[in-house]
């Protein structure tokens, strides 16, 4: 049986995008009224790109709710976003829909992909602070308002206006807020924040190093340390009515990361073969 390190390099192999790029070709030029109706049509497997695909109808069957995207395109509904490429210009309607799945898909395979790498290693690397000599003064875990639970018995801060990254930095008993001693729920500007100051760790961290609340921890601690960077967020368009987003089409893997230093080549790999251009960063520092 597969480990899960097996598992997670034989799906940086083989990414979804390659297929769904096909299916977007053969959706739009041919006579389907429905992304179903493609499917239902699909050989038992399929090579593209250099990837081979066993049972790509059930693969796609997974990804439904971002592929109908592209039925968007035949029958002319309005797109809920706005594209633009690097220097404001708007994207084309079928480039535009393309970065959106590719955002959408990618973000969700390698959710999956970090959880078989990073699972089981007792990495601690994300669940603390900047160290002594650090050029961050703090580190911000954004929570939704349900997961402030799993941190029960911590001091919470509600009152905090403004930006936490501002200059001068906000103030919190009369000194820089990041200058506490401990750990905080911090809501502001964004919502919730666990703050970690300089030589802090995440309350959940146990002393053997793994997560005390695993299987149950928030969002953003399973957001991978590769990730895409197909869009980035940029305000709304000119009549604020909806969301803009600016076209990168990059990959980003956290150098910080041990799984990243260790599958350098894979991950290079995974991007190139989903059309992004990927960039290794150090983030911790």
């Amino acid at each position: 049986m597969a480990t899960a390190v097996e598992k997670a390099l034989s799906r940086l192999e083989r990414p979804l995008l390659p297929l769904i790029s096909l299916i977007e070709m053969l959706y739009l030029t041919g006579p389907f009224v429905g992304i179903e109706d493609l499917l239902a049509e699909l050989p038992a497997d399929i090579d593209t790109n250099g990837c081979h695909y066993d049972n790509p109808a059930a693969l796609l069957n997974a990804e439904l709710d971002i592929l109908r995207e592209i039925e968007f395109l035949k029958n002319n509904t309005p797109l809920s976003y706005l594209i633009v490429d690097g220097i404001g210009g708007e994207c084309p309607r079928v480039e535009a829909v393309e970065l959106w799945i590719a955002q959408g898909v990618m973000a969700r395979e390698l959710e999956e992909i970090n959880s078989l790498l990073c699972g089981g290693r007792g990495c601690d690397l994300c669940c603390i602070g900047p160290k002594s000599r650090s050029r961050h003064n703090f580190f911000d875990i954004p929570l939704e308002e349900n997961e402030l639970k799993g941190f029960a018995g911590q001091r919470r801060v509600e009152d905090m206006d403004g930006d936490i990254y501002a200059v001068p930095a906000p103030l919190l008993d009369g000194r820089p807020f990041y200058q506490s001693n401990a750990p905080f729920l911090l809501r502001w500007r964004r919502g919730w924040s666990m703050v970690l100051p300089r030589q802090s760790a995440c309350p959940n961290l146990a002393d053997n190093g793994f997560c005390a609340v695993y299987e149950q921890r928030p969002a953003v601690c399973r957001k991978p340390q590769i990730f895409p960077y197909v869009l980035e967020e940029d305000g709304r368009d000119e009549k604020g009515e909806v969301p803009r987003y600016v076209g990168r089409r990059k990959l980003l893997a956290v150098w910080d990361c041990p799984y990243v230093r260790e599958y350098q080549a894979q991950i290079a790999s995974y991007g190139e073969l989903c059309g992004m251009e990927p960039v290794f960063k150090e983030n911790k520092a």
